[in-house]
């Protein structure tokens, strides 16, 4: 985003100012557009926190503001907010904005904290997989669940977790490591799965956990206190596991050899770089980014944390990819909650932990808001074997406050979602989809209600939006005629002589940057001068002496 005038910074308190009179009254109007002590007053408080405001600075300010609206009011008449590059960049500041109040903080607060503690513990654990798509049929998410409960009684019969989980686990993975993930920490997993995998004691197997890839069984193998993050280099000989033996064979005899020249004193980062098959790292001398427990294969992890002293090199370690020798470069514990508080809540923004949070700020709306549901109607809608949405007289679902929602709008919301064939199936679908229709309808109100409810934010987007209106107004009537004006420019410097050719004489090209700052502001004197005679201007001045006197006696 650009950087605009009049974008807020902090809310103040103005009542105090506000005692003579109403912070709706009309202070100023330009030619329909009209603006209220109230307005101006929260944008001037917002604008001058570095000094005492006083009656002067009110009135020399009120002139600038002025000038502000009245070029608004020319990009409002020139159909500036109707472009579409206009539209784009200004909805994507608002919704970006509405984010902020449509969410429940509390929630999110506490699930910063949980991710900040989880880090200090790393889990290590196995997992057996049924497979379920997202949207699955009841029927077949009933199966999954029988299949997973099944597995589940086996191993708690005393059969070995890891070889269900190699032999018929949906997680193609456990093929070849029998479902061991390592250890991971926070943040590294679904939601859902961590929670699991912290909260079951060690050595015990949790009951089955849904993600968005299917059912799960978790059986936490242990937990120790955070390593925190490495940094490594490592000299890799790429050997997958379906590889031949042959080549298998070749890349550990290649990987000794070069343990042997580390050994015999050759320069690691040398050997990286003309050797390593990474060739993504062996161009920095095999230098990978920081990482931390759950970021690397468990056999990677285990070695490069096992070295303990910078500079110290391991022995060649196998992975599913191939034969690593890893040199430690740098460790790093723990940080602590302030310091990284920002960047947790920007990850914990980007995951699945938001889905909480939502359903938090959910419950809240719909303790606030009056909304009733026809179940009658709904039930129409599944009355055949089949889902029928009646196109003519759309059926009324959902109202939310004074806000209807019908069939049709719930029909539009279900267009994504694979309906399902058998009858038995058809109501549990539909329940469940129009309870997250209901949802998401909570949430789309508040945020259509945002300005209405909330004076803050609409005044954030008011300001946001004249700003913006004001850089793509003064762009084109100053801003781009200044330069690409250029027998304008020289008539300009031509009649100022006297100020650019004293003491010595100079030439446009030698100070070209400032004669177009200048002509700029010329351009600009004369555009506000000709919106002047165009729009009238009337001030409240009785009101504005009201403002200016109070701020004498009246410091905020």
């Amino acid at each position: 985003m650009r950087f605009l005038l009049f974008i807020p910074i902090l809310l103040f308190t103005i009542s105090s100012v506000f005692a003579q009179y109403s912070p709706n009254d009309i202070l100023l109007s330009i030619g329909s557009q009209k603006v209220t002590a109230g307005e101006f007053l929260q944008t001037y408080t917002k604008n001058n926190q570095t000094e005492s405001p006083s009656g002067e600075t009110v009135e020399n300010y009120f002139e600038l503001y002025t000038k502000f609206k009245l070029k608004v009011v020319a990009a409002l008449d020139a159909k500036l907010d109707t472009l579409s590059t206009f539209k784009n960049e200004f909805h994507g500041y608002r919704n970006q904005l509405a984010k902020n109040y449509l969410t429940d903080t509390e929630t999110l607060d506490k699930l910063i904290k949980e991710a900040y503690f989880r880090t200090a513990t790393e889990v290590n654990a196995s997992h057996f997989m049924v497979a379920l798509p997202e949207n699955a049929a009841p029927s077949d998410t009933l199966a999954a669940y029988e299949k997973i409960m099944a597995i589940r009684k086996r191993s708690l019969n005393n059969e070995s977790f890891e070889k269900l989980a190699q032999e018929i686990s949906e997680d193609p993975s456990a093929k070849t490591n029998k479902g061991n993930l390592g250890y991971f920490k926070a943040l590294r997993l679904p939601y859902a799965f961590e929670c699991a995998a912290y909260n079951t004691p060690i050595g015990q197997i949790s009951q089955p956990v849904r993600t968005r890839f299917g059912y799960h069984l978790i059986k936490v193998n242990n937990k120790r206190t955070s390593s925190g993050e490495i940094k490594v280099a490592h000299i890799m000989i790429v050997a997958p596991a379906n590889a031949p033996d042959s080549t298998k064979k070749e890349a550990e005899k290649r990987i000794y050899a070069i343990g042997e020249q580390l050994n015999s004193g050759k320069s690691f980062d040398t050997l990286a770089i003309t050797l390593s098959e990474d060739r993504y790292s062996a161009r920095n001398g095999g230098e990978l980014p920081w990482f931390g427990a759950g970021e690397m294969v468990p056999e990677f992890e285990e070695a490069a944390f096992g070295l303990s002293h910078n500079g110290e090199i391991s022995k060649p370690i196998k992975t599913n990819y191939g034969w690593h020798i890893i040199r430690l470069l740098d460790k790093k514990p723990v940080p602590t909650f302030e310091s990284i508080q920002n960047d947790l809540k920007a990850k914990v923004l980007q995951s699945d932990r938001m889905a909480v949070v939502e359903k938090a700020f959910v419950s809240k709306l719909k303790k606030k808001n009056k909304w009733n549901v026809n179940r009658n109607n709904l039930a129409h809608l599944t009355s055949s074997d089949t889902l029928v949405i009646p196109s003519a007289k759309p059926l009324t679902l959902l109202t939310i406050e004074d806000k209807t929602y019908t069939s049709s709008d719930f029909a539009k919301y279900l267009a994504p979602y694979n309906k399902p064939a058998a009858k038995e199936q058809l109501k549990p679908f539909v329940e469940d989809r129009f309870n997250d229709f209901v949802d998401k309808s909570m949430i789309e109100y508040e945020d259509h209600k945002l300005e209405a409810k909330n004076p803050e934010f609409s005044q954030t987007v008011r300001e946001y939006f004249d700003g913006l209106l004001l850089f793509e107004i003064m762009e084109r009537e100053v801003w781009s005629k200044a330069s690409k004006d250029s027998a304008g420019l020289k008539n300009y410097f031509a009649s100022k002589k006297e100020k650019y050719n004293n003491p010595v004489p100079q030439k446009l090209e030698d100070i070209r940057g400032l004669v177009i700052s200048d002509y700029q502001q010329f351009l600009e004197d004369k555009w506000i001068a000709e919106l002047k005679k165009k729009y009238r201007v009337t001030v409240n001045t009785k009101l504005l002496n009201k403002i200016a006197s109070k701020y004498k006696t009246n410091k905020l």
